[in-house]
Parts: structure tokens; sequence; C-alpha cells
């Protein structure tokens, strides 16, 4: 099985993209570490088919726009012809990018230019000339660059080509992705360092200390991820048909012994909700691990390593805080309970907090212990991924 520690550094529009290479490479370099290649990756749409039919006539027949508009849609569709796609303008002014590759979808079509069949750092400093121009002149809607098997602990994992349906969510092997999006603010910087198991899973949360020394009030998660060996997915696949029965009843006690308290859509006043999460995750043996992506989340050790994860969904319109547990350790994942709740006030929340730690704590000796029972001891080193 072969273990990912990982740990995403959430930049958004803290800081420019073409600022990224130099702190990786003062990164590599302070700690000492290698990498065998360096990748890119460049995404584009190409809208050229639907410009041609707009000049043609072919898409006016349905569209069913003001005649008004025609003439300004028909300019826009020659203007985007003629200036080319962001990989087409790319490559005519940078040539050592490459062919464009073609991706056809059942709802658009994407261009890309990459470099993932060399086993070498020859295009970085070519790629780094033209960093500021990626987002500002060609306008990609997805710029990745990948420094790929980094030799951590003094060790390095060989990997396969990479796969950019992965590369949001960071290199499934030992490197650091820098991802940015045009189309959201979901920047990040991932780093990945992998092992082996069984065998010497170090904590490589040192590198990761290390790398938030260069991006200070950068706010970073942490989570591992495995990857199945060709004989595992029948080992737990086998668990997963003993627990299912399990996971349905621990369902149930949750349906039957959840807090029944309710709230309306129009809260009383602002609630803190991180401020309750924490002092009551203190109180009953939890920890905090933050807010991201409108979810607040905690988790709990339980015997045999397993992990207990508590999720409260929020929303900047309406101010909830519903819950969902779920169950999860090595080689697993259960999703056990979800409901919706919106606090009132402190004091209504608290009340639901109460019920809901209480009911937890009694499921921990009820209902938990015969569905983990079912699963190898889950390591130190595992750390879950949350909602």
């Amino acid at each position: 099985m072969r273990v990912l520690q990982q740990y995403r550094f959430n930049i958004r529009t803290k800081i420019p993209f073409d600022q990224w290479p130099a702190i990786i490479e003062n990164y590599l370099h302070d700690q000492n570490l290698h990498h065998h290649s360096f990748h890119y990756y460049l995404e584009c749409y190409d809208d050229s088919d639907r410009c041609r039919s707009v000049l043609d006539g072919i898409k006016c027949r349905t569209c069913r726009s003001s005649q008004s508009y025609c003439e300004q849609c028909r300019k826009e569709a020659s203007a985007a012809l003629r200036k080319g796609t962001a990989c087409e303008r790319a490559v005519k002014e940078n040539p050592f990018l490459g062919a464009i590759h073609t991706q056809q979808t059942q709802y658009d079509t994407t261009q890309s230019l990459h470099n993932f069949s060399e086993q070498s750092n020859r295009t970085k400093e070519d790629i780094y000339a033209i960093c500021t121009k990626l987002y500002r002149r060609y306008g990609f809607s997805k710029s990745t660059l990948l420094y790929r098997d980094i030799d951590f602990f003094g060790r390095r994992v060989p990997t396969s080509t990479p796969d950019p349906e992965h590369f949001y969510y960071g290199y499934q092997g030992s490197g650091i992705t820098l991802f940015r999006s045009c189309l959201s603010n979901d920047n990040a910087i991932i780093l990945t360092v992998e092992s082996l198991w069984p065998g010497d899973v170090p904590d490589a949360t040192p590198y990761a200390d290390a790398l938030s020394a260069y991006l200070p009030g950068i706010k970073r998660t942490a989570y591992t991820k495995l990857i199945m060996d060709d004989d595992d997915p029948a080992y737990y696949d086998a668990l997963h048909r003993m627990a299912a029965p399990l996971v349905v009843q621990a369902g149930r006690f949750f349906d039957d012994h959840s807090p029944k308290i309710c709230g309306s859509t129009t809260p009383d006043t602002k609630v803190s909700t991180a401020a309750l999460l924490k002092k009551f995750g203190k109180q009953y043996g939890y920890t905090y691990r933050g807010y991201d992506y409108y979810v607040y989340s905690m988790e709990k050790r339980l015997p045999g390593g397993h992990c207990l994860c508590l999720d409260f969904v929020s929303s900047p319109s309406i101010p909830r805080a519903d819950p969902c547990i779920s169950l999860c350790g090595l080689g697993f994942r259960h999703d056990i309970w979800a409901a919706d709740f919106i606090p009132q006030n402190t004091q209504h929340f608290s009340d639901y907090l109460t019920q809901l730690f209480d009911c937890l704590a009694e499921a921990e000796q009820t209902v938990f212990p015969a569905l983990l029972d079912l699963y190898p001891q889950t390591p130190d080193w595992f750390v879950p991924a949350h909602t």
C-alpha cells in the first residue's frame, strides 16, 4: 500500500502565482532536497467550434437572444477565432511548449500543453521565464507546475506518469504541486510525501512546517491518502461487506438518539460556531481541525487507532451547522449519519451540542466497537480527510 502524507497550503489570491516557483526553489535548497523531474500542465477551453457555428449561422437557428445582439455576437466570435486559444497563442510565442493536446467531453472541448514524457528538469527555466504570462497574457484556465519524485528522508520512490485529473488534490507521489485556476480561488501548493506500508512511514510534518515558514499567514490542511496494492481491494471489500449492516445499525442509533432540538431559518443572534466547537471538543476529547470550504471539522482517536470524524457544514447565506458523522481508518471510511441544524442563539446551540456529544459518547460504548473491530489497527501516522 502506498501512503501519501499530503499538506495543502491554501494560497488563494494572497501570493501571485509567478512568485511561487522562487519560494519552492528556496525551500528545496534549504532543505537539501532534489526533484527528479519538472513538469508543466497548461489547460484552456477551445470555443472555436461554437464561434464558427455563430459565423456560419448554424448557432443562430437555436439562439433565443434578441436580434439586436446578433451583430455583437458575431463580432465576438470573429475576434475569438482571430485571437486563438491560450494554447495556440502560447505555442506560437514559445515553441518549446510542444504539441497541443485536445480533449473532447460531453460538455466542452479543452486544449492542453504538457511535458509528461520528459524525465528531466530541462524545461524548468523556460517555464519560469514565461510564468507571469501564463494567466496574464495567455489566460490559461488552469496552470500546474510539478516538482516530481523529491527525495524526502533521503529516499526517492519512482512514480508513474502524472495524471492531470489529480492535480487539484496534489500529485500522487513524493513531490510538490503548484495549482492555479482562473475559475475559482482554490489556488494551492500541495506537498506530498510518499512511503510504503507495511514499512517505515516517518512523520512528514517537519517538511510541512519548513514550507510553512516560507508561507506566513497561509492556512494549511493535512490528510493521508492511501493507494491500494493489487491484493488490497479484495481484502477490504470483504470487510466492507461485513461492516455494511453495522453501518446501518449505527445510523439508526443516531436517528433514534440524536438531539431533537429544532430551529427556524431566522436565528435570533449570531453564534460563534468555532468557539463552541472548541469548547465542547476539548470537553469530550476531540481535536478541532478548523474551518475550510464552509465546513468546521474535528476528530477523535478511538481504540484501534481509528478516527471518529465530526463535521459541521455551514453556509454563508444561512448560518447553519449541519452535523455529519463518519468513522475512518486505514483502508476504510463509513459515513454514519447527517442532519440539518440551524442554531438560533448561543444557548440553543450549546444545548444541541450537549445532547449530540452525549449521544456520540454513548455510541462509542455501544454501536461503534463492533464495526471498528472488523478492521486492522490504524497507525498513528494516519490523518483522515474531512467532508
